[in-house]
């Protein structure tokens, strides 16, 4: 057995007085982690976006395009605070809604 397992067991056991056998509490912790992943690779996905926009910038492009680039760049910004910030957010990428049409 894992000693994170243990130890999360252990937690809930002595916060709500509730004894969980330790397969659940593995499976819980896997949900959790599988979830934390999905977040993680979201983000990475935006910071990707990020930089991609960033060397088109550096780039010597027409102007009425750098406006648009700029506008990409910052809502993916605001994207990526939101995602560190808000709860919901990050549920609606567990629950695979697309969080580009906000």
């Amino acid at each position: 057995m894992n000693k994170s397992i243990y130890y999360f067991s252990d937690k809930i056991e002595n916060k709500y007085k509730v004894y969980i056998n330790y397969d659940i509490s593995e499976m819980i912790l896997e949900k959790i982690n599988y979830n934390l992943y999905q977040i993680n690779l979201s983000k990475e996905k935006i910071k990707s976006k990020l930089k991609r926009y960033n060397k088109l910038l550096n780039l010597k492009s027409p102007k009425v395009f750098d406006t648009y680039i700029l506008h990409k760049k910052k809502t993916y910004r605001k994207l990526l605070i939101k995602i560190n910030r808000d709860r919901q957010t990050r549920y609606n990428i567990l629950n695979n809604i697309n969080i580009y049409d906000e």
